[in-house]
């Protein structure tokens, strides 16, 4: 009996709400003195819609937590300490206060515990602070994985940084340590660019996080194409393969492909969430994101059960052929390439400043260019 596949009927709405159930968020904490460039590069990392669309609620005397459903992490944020100031002590009782919080309200349920502490030191005080000391030592003693953050860069010269630099490893020796600065043009974005760490920070982020917290890290991430495309191969697509392939396990009748159509469509919804397409042009919202989670979605449908085998040489030719594990494997290997190949394409031209929609990269023309260059670069 052939399976049919309606892609009109498939439960895009369902499929994303279950999506978004089984995600976890990372809780990360922000801290450090005021006017160390926290915003600046919490703006930058994760996208100007943090404050926009995260519900500010006040978690304890200093400390703002950002959360909301379009939220895929939970931002811990402390308004900072003022230097010389003699309530400084304060400020480090509150930070380590709301580790101490989480962790009594649900103990033994580790995913609702602060995940990573991310320190800023402006580096234009050229000095580490008693505070700063204080606190990211008892940030360490409760367990907690922390990075520091040196901001400002472009304020203090090679030398200057790098005697804080040395200040640092001295007391922390195997503490990991980023430098960062905004640049405001290209030119001197390119004059800085050995300073500017995003993707370090982002990549110590992911190899701090349990592996269940992760996609709530990528998604949440604003730019960072490359690191999401990378995560995509790694990570995502595999999980979707051993499910196509369990599910042809015993083979079936090539028409019968559309078995798979169902897994194949919810890999695609994954894969636009990692990407976080729907807040590429401006804040996200929940009605936003099931518009291009719904318009992607069916597109991929609609060509799952229409003539995406052809893509795939030797599936298709000659009487007998079925749909079986290694089938199922190259399909949908293939198939979460070109979906993140267009993802990434589509976001880089938005970071670019380009006017483009969606439906500019998720059409029939560009699916067919871009999985063609799938296949020769997986031979």
């Amino acid at each position: 009996m052939t399976v049919d596949f309606k892609a009109d009927k498939f439960d895009f709405d369902g499929e994303m709400e279950k999506q978004k159930r089984a995600l976890k968020k990372p809780n990360i904490l922000l801290c450090g003195a005021t006017g160390a460039g926290k915003s600046s590069l919490v703006n930058d990392v994760f996208g100007k819609r943090i404050a926009a669309v995260g519900e500010g609620e006040p978690v304890t005397r200093g400390v703002i937590l950002y959360a909301g459903d379009e939220l895929t992490l939970n931002l811990y944020d402390s308004e900072g300490y003022e230097i010389g100031d003699e309530k400084q002590s304060y400020y480090v009782d509150e930070i380590i206060s709301v580790i101490d919080k989480k962790k009594a309200a649900h103990p033994g349920e580790f995913e609702k515990h602060i995940h990573e502490a991310w320190y800023c030191i402006s580096a234009a005080n050229k000095r580490i602070t008693d505070t700063d000391f204080q606190l990211i030592d008892r940030i360490l003693a409760k367990k907690v994985p922390a990075a520091v953050v040196f901001t400002q860069v472009d304020s203090v010269d090679a030398e200057e940084l790098e005697a804080l630099q040395n200040e640092l490893r001295k007391r922390y020796p195997g503490l990991s340590a980023f430098t960062y600065c905004i640049a405001e043009d290209e030119e001197t974005a390119e004059a800085l660019k050995a300073y500017i760490q995003k993707e370090e920070l982002v990549e110590w982020a992911l190899e701090n996080l349990e592996d269940s917290l992760k996609d709530g890290l990528m998604g949440a991430l604003h730019g960072c194409i490359s690191q999401k495309r990378e995560y995509v191969k790694k990570k995502i697509i595999p999980r979707y393969v051993v499910s196509a392939s369990t599910a042809a396990a015993v083979p079936v009748p090539l028409s019968d492909a559309a078995l798979l159509t169902p897994i194949q469509i919810s890999m695609t919804i994954h894969i636009i969430k990692i990407y976080g397409l729907s807040g590429m042009s401006g804040a996200v919202t929940s009605a936003l994101e099931a518009e291009v989670m719904t318009q992607v979605g069916r597109f991929i449908a609609k060509t799952l059960t229409g003539s995406i085998l052809k893509f795939i040489p030797g599936i298709g030719q000659g009487v007998g052929s079925v749909i079986n594990v290694a089938v199922a494997t190259a399909l949908t290997t293939t198939l979460g390439h070109t979906i993140s190949q267009l993802c990434y394409l589509y976001s880089k031209a938005v970071l670019e400043g380009k006017q483009v929609g969606i439906e500019d990269y998720f059409n029939p023309e560009m699916f067919e260019q871009v999985m063609k260059s799938m296949r020769k670069r997986e031979r």
